[in-house]
């Protein structure tokens, strides 16, 4: 039964996860150049490469992005908690394996909010605290705390089915 409202709550938050990859969660400037924080690294605002070599250390980068080992990290694992809900909505046939699932999500959201806060924290203490002239926070963050929550109603309609069923299995 793929119809069943938990299934719509799966959906959201594989969609509010992606969300937050693609979208930038800082944005600051130094010396004049826009910069985005996205989860995948440091992206430079329109223009050539001017603001990337600021952030880089005055050396000409290999791309548009600026990424890290804690940058590469993060968007991995929001990558899983983004493909790990649609993975669960097939799994229908299992619900205790359903619900473990969406446990096992639950945790990968959890440490996608620290990782993407000390990412977060790590690029205003390392880059920006010394020079930027501007530092704005994007509200993409919370929709993690958004997709907890819409998990966590997932959840809770994957167990109440479960108990439905186990009620139904009394009666028989």
């Amino acid at each position: 039964m793929i119809q069943r409202v938990q299934t719509v709550w799966m959906a959201l938050t594989a969609a509010l996860v992606c969300v937050v990859i693609f979208m930038p969660a800082v944005s600051f400037s130094l010396g004049g150049a826009d910069f985005d924080l996205m989860t995948y690294g440091i992206k430079s605002g329109p223009g050539p490469h001017s603001g990337v070599m600021l952030v880089y250390g005055g050396a000409e980068p290999a791309g548009e992005v600026v990424t890290s080992t804690l940058s590469i990290c993060t968007v991995a694992l929001l990558a899983l908690a983004a493909l790990l809900p649609f993975v669960t909505i097939f799994m229908f046939g299992n619900r205790t394996l359903q619900a473990r699932l969406l446990g096992a999500e639950f945790a990968l959201l959890t440490g996608g909010v620290a990782l993407l806060g000390w990412t977060i924290f790590s690029t205003w203490r390392n880059v920006v605290a010394a020079m930027s002239e501007n530092f704005f926070f994007s509200f993409f963050p919370l929709l993690l705390v958004v997709a907890m929550l819409t998990n966590w109603f997932a959840i809770r309609g994957v167990l109440r089915d479960e108990i439905m069923v186990r009620a139904a299995d009394r009666i028989r």
